[in-house]
């Protein structure tokens, strides 16, 4: 008979004292380790079936359990929250729209766009006008330049600046790369003087 077991008075064995859950320690100790991603849905399941456990047996142990949970669903929406704002923080060409201002860029290829907001230091300039290249063959650097170019030009005189001041403008337009992938979107871009 191991020492910490009793005896009812019948002489029957009965179970041990109830110590500490296994399952609501492993959920707290999965909990805080629930920046390594994969640990947080195994952690939601053993405190669900510890919880479960718990309430069957009369172990202690509610207290981690419910603190493990509550880990995993606060860095599940930390990373969640993380992910978004990376998503949201670089735009494609092909989100881009007029009234956008842009982050740091150089004329010709960029292949991808960051979105700022207008009043930002970062700002580069201001999208007037995105519109689409015909499809078809690649039709070289220099013929995607004149067509750019010309367009943005014309565009822009149409319009007039975007911020009522004398700008420098410049286009973003796709690479030979981009365009096998489809991309066909040129922006054009206002940057006042």
């Amino acid at each position: 008979m191991a020492h910490n077991d009793t005896i009812d008075p019948a002489g029957d064995r009965l179970a041990a004292p109830p110590g500490r859950d296994g399952l609501a320690v492993t959920t707290f100790i999965l909990g805080l380790l629930g920046f390594l991603v994969v640990t947080i849905p195994i952690g939601l399941i053993t405190g669900i079936a510890g919880f479960a456990r718990i309430r069957r047996t009369g172990r202690k142990g509610k207290g981690l359990a419910v603190a493990g949970l509550v880990l995993c669903v606060l860095w599940a929406a930390a990373i969640g929250a993380g992910a978004v704002t990376v998503l949201r923080s670089g735009s494609t060409a092909d989100s881009v729209k007029v009234g956008d201002c842009l982050g740091d860029v150089s004329e010709g290829e960029v292949g991808d766009l960051q979105t700022v907001p207008c009043d930002s230091p970062k700002s580069t300039g201001k999208v007037y006008a995105v519109f689409k290249l015909d499809s078809g063959e690649w039709p070289g650097d220099d013929a995607v330049d004149k067509r750019a170019g010309d367009d943005c030009t014309s565009r822009y005189q149409k319009a007039g600046s975007p911020s009522g001041k004398d700008a420098a403008i410049f286009y973003v337009r796709p690479t030979a790369d981009s365009w096998q992938s489809g991309d066909r979107r040129v922006v054009c871009v206002a940057k006042a003087s």
